[in-house]
């Protein structure tokens, strides 16, 4: 330990520094110095001290007091109930200095409108866990984290894990025919001849609950705004996609 900061290893061997803020006393988030040895990363951390913290955004060091400051000002936005209105008004002070373009600050849908997405509870947990495990120090952290600290995951791991799963799922229809004494189970999610993508859950999502539940309430949460193409996603009922209420009936059972 320093007085000016600390030094401790996380269970991957590499060292850690937290630089102490001089103003406040507070102690800023760790940073990986990417040593395994305590001399290596005391020497890197001293570096820091003297020529500023590398950012994983902004390639520019900064110094120790601004790291503290903008630390400061981001708590005091996460603490915030901010609104839709408030966070433009925020991008709106940074596109004035320069630092956002406003074209890139875009609304969620094709419809171009604010939208707020409802999650279950176990999802928003599962998130926020996966948030919690990115193993990188930076300001404003990806949920899908990469190896990269400035860059999200690929999305091919993510289609890997999601066939994956839907491999699994084959394989619980598979044992459950087994079970029934039948050589090969009654339905199976051919996702590689039907193009099965994570955006088919929006159109199945939609197509069950629109037989389960008033339309309206179903498009409040799905965020269509037009009937039209409220039915493109909701209306999977031929032969083809009757495998939806099917797959959904396996597990009610």
């Amino acid at each position: 330990m320093c007085r000016d900061y600390y030094l401790h290893t996380r269970s991957n061997g590499i060292y850690y520094v937290q630089y102490k803020d001089k103003v406040s006393g507070k102690i800023l988030t760790a940073r990986s110095t990417g040593k395994t040895d305590r001399v290596e990363a005391q020497v890197q951390a001293e570096l820091w001290k003297a020529n500023g913290i590398p950012t994983g955004r902004n390639k520019k060091p900064r110094p120790i007091e601004v790291a503290a400051e903008i630390g400061a000002i981001i708590k005091a936005i996460r603490k915030s109930e901010l609104s839709a209105d408030d966070a433009m008004r925020i991008v709106s002070v940074l596109r004035n200095i320069g630092l956002v373009d406003i074209s890139a600050v875009k609304n969620t849908g094709q419809n171009g409108k604010k939208r707020l997405v409802p999650l279950l509870p176990v999802v928003k947990d599962a998130l926020l866990n996966l948030l919690s495990e990115n193993p990188h120090e930076v300001d404003d952290p990806f949920v899908f984290y990469s190896l990269l600290p400035d860059k999200p995951c690929d999305y091919k791991v993510l289609v890997k894990g999601f066939k994956k799963a839907l491999d699994d799922v084959n394989m619980m229809f598979l044992e459950a025919a087994k079970k029934q004494g039948k050589s090969k189970p009654e339905i199976a999610i051919d996702y590689k001849s039907r193009n099965i993508v994570f955006h088919s859950w929006r159109h199945w999502f939609c197509t069950f609950s629109d037989n389960e539940l008033d339309s309206k309430k179903v498009k409040k949460v799905s965020g269509h705004l037009s009937d039209r193409v409220f039915k493109r996603y909701s209306s999977h009922t031929d032969e083809k996609d009757v495998l939806l209420r099917q797959f959904w009936g396996f597990f009610e059972a």
